[in-house]
C-alpha cells in the first residue's frame, strides 16, 4: 500500500483546475503551479490535494510521496512526468531512457495504470546535457541492397560497410529510435559515428534519412573512404523526436595513388613543327591525369617540359623544349579518379 513521509511541503496557487490531479507531478511558474506542458519540463514536486483553479495547491517537494503512475512500474525505477495532452499530464512514467528528467525513485511498485506507487522525491535538477559516452561496437554490413541501420549500430561508433556489387543508399534509424537509444537523452545530446566503405569494386554508399532525421552536408562515401558524422538530438519529446546528422568530412583509408585507375596507355611519335603537340587519346576526360615520359629524344634531342589533359578532353597537350621533330617518342598512361 502506498505511503507518505513528507519532508518539505509548500502551498502555491493552482493556475488551472487540478481537482483530478492529486498525486501527480506539477510544474512551478512565477504565478503558481500547473500540469506539465511536456515531458522535458522540470517538475517542482507532487501535488498532495485536489484544488480547483485559484485555490491553494499543496506540493510535496522532498520526501516520500504517493504518485499516480501511467503503467505498471517496478521498484527501483526512476520516473518522470508523463505528458499525453493538456488535460492528461503529470502521471509517473518510466524514465530509464530519459534520466535527465527523472524526479522520483520508486520504493513500492504500481501494478497497473492509475495505481498509486510510493516514490522518493529527488531534487529538481537541470537536465543533463553532457555528450553521452560510448562503448564501442564495430558492425560489419555486407548486404547486397540498401541497409537500414539500427540506433545501436550508430551508437557503437563504427560501421564497416561493403556495398556488395553496386552503389547503395543506406538509411538511418528513425529519430524516435535514436532518441530511445540514448540513456538520459535531452535536446542537445549528441554522439559521433563513422561509416567506412570497404568495397572491392567501384561502389559508393550514400546515407539517407529515416523519419524525423535531417541530414546536413555530403552524405556519400566513396570506395576506400571513411566518413565521420555527428548526430545531434534537436527534440527529445515523445512523439516529436528529431535528430540532425552532420557530415564531418571524409578521409581515404589507402594511399592517394590507390584512388586512381589506369584508363589508357600507349606510345606516340611526334609529328614536329612546333614545341607544343597534342596526343589524341580516345575517351580521355579533361579531369584525367596524364603521365608522359620520353622514350627517345629524337634527332632534335628535345626534352619534355610539361603535359596536361586538354580542355574538353580527348587529348594530352605536351610542351617540349623546342620543336621535337618527327621522331621523338613518348610513352603515356592516363589515370582517372575512382568514384
Amino acid at each position: 500500500m502506498a505511503k507518505e513521509l513528507p519532508v518539505l511541503r509548500e502551498s502555491y496557487v493552482a493556475l488551472e483546475d487540478l481537482s483530478d490531479d492529486q498525486y501527480k507531478f506539477v510544474v512551478l511558474t512565477s504565478t503558481g503551479v500547473r500540469r506539465p506542458d511536456s515531458e522535458t519540463e522540470i517538475c517542482l514536486g507532487i501535488l498532495q490535494n485536489a484544488p480547483a483553479a485559484g485555490e491553494a495547491a499543496v506540493v510535496m517537494e522532498f520526501g516520500v510521496s504517493k504518485l499516480q503512475m501511467n503503467a505498471a512500474i517496478g521498484v527501483g525505477s526512476w520516473v518522470k512526468a508523463e505528458y499525453v495532452d493538456a488535460k492528461d499530464a503529470g502521471k509517473g512514467k518510466d524514465a530509464s531512457m530519459a534520466l535527465a528528467y527523472a524526479r522520483a525513485f520508486v520504493l513500492e511498485a504500481a501494478e497497473a495504470e492509475d495505481d498509486l506507487a510510493t516514490v522518493l522525491l529527488c531534487g529538481p535538477v537541470p537536465a543533463i546535457t553532457a555528450v553521452p559516452w560510448q562503448q564501442a561496437t564495430v558492425t560489419t554490413k555486407t548486404t547486397a541492397g540498401a541497409v537500414t541501420y539500427t540506433a545501436a549500430e550508430l551508437l557503437g561508433g563504427l560501421i564497416l560497410r561493403d556495398p556488395n556489387g553496386a552503389n547503395r543508399s543506406d538509411v538511418t534509424p528513425t529519430a524516435a529510435l535514436i532518441v530511445a537509444g540514448i540513456q538520459g537523452v535531452v535536446a542537445g545530446s549528441c554522439f559521433e559515428f563513422e561509416i567506412r566503405n570497404t568495397a572491392d569494386g567501384d561502389e559508393t554508399i550514400t546515407l539517407t534519412a529515416g523519419a524525423g532525421v535531417t541530414l546536413s552536408g555530403n552524405m556519400t562515401i566513396k570506395r576506400y573512404n571513411s566518413r565521420r558524422f555527428l548526430a545531434v538530438v534537436t527534440n527529445a519529446g515523445s512523439g516529436t523526436e528529431a535528430v540532425t546528422i552532420y557530415s564531418l568530412g571524409s578521409l581515404p583509408d589507402k594511399a592517394t595513388e590507390a584512388l586512381y585507375g589506369v584508363v589508357a596507355a600507349g606510345s606516340y611519335t611526334t609529328t614536329g613543327g612546333a614545341a607544343v603537340e597534342d596526343i589524341t587519346v580516345t575517351g580521355m576526360l579533361e579531369t584525367d591525369v596524364p603521365i608522359v615520359t620520353v622514350q627517345n629524344t629524337g634527332t632534335n634531342n628535345r626534352t619534355l617540359l610539361a603535359s596536361k589533359a586538354k580542355a574538353g578532353g580527348g587529348k594530352i597537350t605536351c610542351t617540349f623544349s623546342g620543336d621535337p621533330g618527327a621522331d621523338l617518342v613518348v610513352n603515356y598512361i592516363v589515370l582517372r579518379a575512382l568514384a
